[in-house]
């Protein structure tokens, strides 16, 4: 099975107890089901940044439905909420297309006001590599048992500057500069997920290949090298006892770690969707 690793191959274009779930924060709307599967890992000191590899593919979605593999990082307390995140979806209401592309999001929420948006939608990302285009399409994705595409990714803070900079197969892209977040020194929460979301009443879309993992290197979607920046600001690679690997609906979607001496340890993700996904 040969593995394409992305080179900007672009065409034109309650997770864990006692806190709120993450997803649900970054979600939109309250007519609408949003589904996930992943993997969450939670501090009680710091985090600085969060890495790894995911594959691509192309899930089939209706117009008002979303498919996504993104990683998050997070800081929340009882009166804010700050993310950011990047990652590959299919959302055809945001793009007139069915094609997977590339996406970066962030978000600050607290008591009086919420900011925040995809892409370069709204001012906050400061690009300073444009040899990556954000938001454009992939011109190939990955095939089950075939043909694979991964990208690295990695969200990474400024140890002076607080600013946090997201890498794109190692190549830094760009920054969101600290002073967009109240919250946002350091982080909480780090996340690698699949997650879907459809209007209430209707199908839910599959995620990552629409497989659900099963052990075996190339059916499910997978994120790969994982790895997070500690409290030491030392880069720490995820072990299968670390976080919580848990899904929203065990019939539709589902993650697992697996381990192996070619691939190391891989999160798996995904599954088909279907009529009773209901969170």
């Amino acid at each position: 099975m040969g593995i394409l690793v992305f080179l900007f191959c672009l065409v034109n274009s309650p997770l864990v107890h006692g806190t709120r779930d993450i997803v649900q924060e970054v979600s939109t709307g309250s007519e609408t089901i949003t589904n996930y599967a992943g993997a969450i890992l939670t501090s009680g000191t710091a985090f600085y940044g969060v890495s790894g590899t995911v594959s691509v593919y192309n899930p089939k979605v209706d117009q008002e439905q979303m498919s996504v593999a993104s990683m998050f990082i997070a800081n929340q307390d009882s009166n804010n909420f700050a993310a950011i995140s990047v990652g590959w979806h299919v959302l055809p209401s945001l793009y007139q297309d069915n094609k997977t592309h590339l996406y970066i999001h962030w978000l600050s929420r607290n008591l009086n006001n919420e900011k925040g948006c995809a892409n370069l939608q709204c001012p906050g990302f400061i690009q300073t590599d444009r040899s990556v285009i954000i938001g454009q399409s992939f011109n190939q994705t990955s095939v089950i048992d075939g043909f694979s595409v991964e990208i690295s990714m990695a969200i990474l803070q400024n140890s002076s500057t607080k600013d946090w900079w997201i890498y794109i197969n190692e190549k830094k892209i760009g920054y969101y500069p600290s002073s967009l977040f109240s919250n946002m020194t350091s982080a909480n929460q780090i996340v690698w997920i699949g997650k879907t979301t459809n209007p209430t009443n209707t199908t839910s879309p599959p995620m990552g290949s629409g497989v659900k993992p099963n052990g075996v290197f190339g059916h499910a979607c997978h994120f790969k090298k994982l790895a997070f920046v500690n409290n030491s600001r030392m880069q720490q690679s995820v072990t299968k006892d670390m976080g919580e690997v848990k899904s929203s609906n065990s019939q539709c979607y589902d993650a697992r770690y697996y381990e192996d001496d070619t691939n190391g340890l891989t999160l798996q993700f995904g599954g088909p969707g279907g009529n009773n996904c209901v969170v």
